[in-house]
């Protein structure tokens, strides 16, 4: 997968969203160790973007789907671009 964009990317906020996308991608692709990494590396960068919180929840199963899904359900999006 291509990553000339997020070679050159500065602002966070589309980083993230960049970031997000590629998880989805490698989630279609049934790399799902891959997204997930993808996924928490969009949590690094901003830890309070709901979506990415959701999104890694949804990876996940019981205990972990619950932990990430309280934690999105408190997360305030923060810096994010959507």
């Amino acid at each position: 997968m291509k990553d000339d964009y997020l070679k050159e990317a500065q602002w966070i906020p589309e980083v993230v969203e960049a970031l997000l996308i590629k998880s989805h991608c490698y989630w279609i692709k049934e790399d799902y160790n891959k997204a997930k990494a993808v996924c928490l590396d969009a949590i690094r960068h901003n830890p309070d973007k709901r979506d990415a919180l959701e999104w890694m929840s949804q990876m996940h199963i019981d205990p972990w789907k619950s932990k990430w899904k309280y934690i999105a359900d408190n997360a305030t999006n923060k810096d994010s671009l959507f």
